[in-house]
């Protein structure tokens, strides 16, 4: 089992380590549902991002959890590989993509051991609302941006949003903090971005003031 970079907070150590337990990698699903909303909001925000990607193109899905982006991706007409932290995973991708030409990495997002501009472009879903802090999140900016030639998209929980507005009254009436699913306002993310020598191209809601989840593609600095 690949362990978590330990030089990131510890909270967000935890909040990433319990996805390599087996029962936990076993609850998500291998591909987006056809009947559910809330899926397909995600799926029409993640084709919104990569709309000006051309075919052909190599994509890394990172972390790529139980698999649920890389059919998506295949679709699209990319070439397609797949990263994830956590062994429990990757078996769950092998166990139902059989047949796919994609490859597969045991490999931490803080510290990955791709090659600078290894991919043409890399897309992070739901994975930065795990992140504690401002130092995690631009870790794991600076080495996404390191290995991608070019676009950069991920997900990240919006403060402006009535979900998570609600969700956070819920947890002060009872006296508790967010230790997970942290939701960061979008000017705070576009100057992490910054300070990482990024710049953001253009952000993308999955609903706009209703849902936390938001998209943004980022690229180098020019």
């Amino acid at each position: 089992m690949l362990k978590i970079n330990d030089t990131v907070d510890t909270t967000t150590q935890e909040n990433c380590k319990r996805f390599q337990k087996p029962d936990v990698a076993g609850k998500y699903p291998p591909q987006y549902g056809q009947g559910r909303s809330n899926d397909q909001r995600e799926k029409r925000a993640i084709l919104r991002c990569l709309a000006h990607l051309p075919a052909g193109c190599h994509v890394l899905d990172f972390p790529c959890g139980s698999g649920r982006l890389l059919g998506l991706l295949k679709e699209q007409g990319f070439k397609v590989s797949g990263a994830d932290s956590s062994a429990s995973m990757l078996e769950q991708v092998r166990e139902h993509l059989t047949g796919e030409e994609i490859s597969l990495y045991e490999r931490d997002v803080f510290s990955s051991g791709f090659a600078d501009n290894e991919f043409d472009a890399v897309i992070c879903n739901r994975l930065f609302h795990h992140f504690l802090t401002t130092e995690d999140r631009k870790k794991a900016i600076t080495e996404l941006a390191r290995i991608s030639k070019d676009p950069v998209i991920f997900s990240f929980f919006n403060t402006f949003s009535l979900s998570m507005t609600y969700r956070i009254l819920r947890k002060r009436l009872k006296g508790k903090k967010l230790t997970d699913r942290i939701p960061v306002p979008l000017d705070v993310i576009r100057n992490e971005i910054e300070e990482c020598g990024m710049k953001v191209v253009t952000d993308i809601p999955k609903r706009w003031g209703i849902s936390a989840m938001w998209y943004v593609i980022m690229e180098p600095a020019k």
